[in-house]
């Protein structure tokens, strides 16, 4: 049973580990990048927030899954308004907003969603 557990704690920390560095690269992607490469970027971190392999990582909470898709949404919603895009924007922060209330956040208002992202941006 013993060599089990240690399998198993393994997996978690190879999960929570692969996590971080995917996270920590979309970070660096969305600092110095296009405005194009920024939204392959957010629209590849929202894709790998929905697959299982994230969402198994230990310390990676559901709440704090849809607070990361929530900003991801709200960036991208800011690049459409920028590019012009207003119907497209308004899409993208009505997906923050539906996802909002599983972060636990007090207010999920769009101008609210738009504001915490704006303030993770800086």
């Amino acid at each position: 049973m013993l060599e089990r557990e240690r399998q198993i704690a393994k997996a978690a920390f190879l999960e929570e580990a692969s996590h971080r560095t995917f996270m920590e690269r979309q970070a660096i992607a969305l600092e110095s990048s296009s405005d194009l490469e920024v939204e392959e970027a957010l629209w590849r971190q929202i894709a790998a927030l929905e697959a299982d392999g994230l969402k198994a990582a230990p310390r990676y909470t559901e709440s704090i899954r849809a607070r990361d898709q929530v900003l991801a949404y709200a960036r991208l919603a800011d690049l459409a308004e920028k590019q012009g895009s207003v119907q497209r924007a308004s899409d993208l922060l009505a997906r923050a907003a539906a996802l909002c209330p599983q972060t636990g956040w007090a207010q999920c208002s769009s101008s609210s969603i738009s504001a915490a992202a704006r303030e993770r941006q800086e």
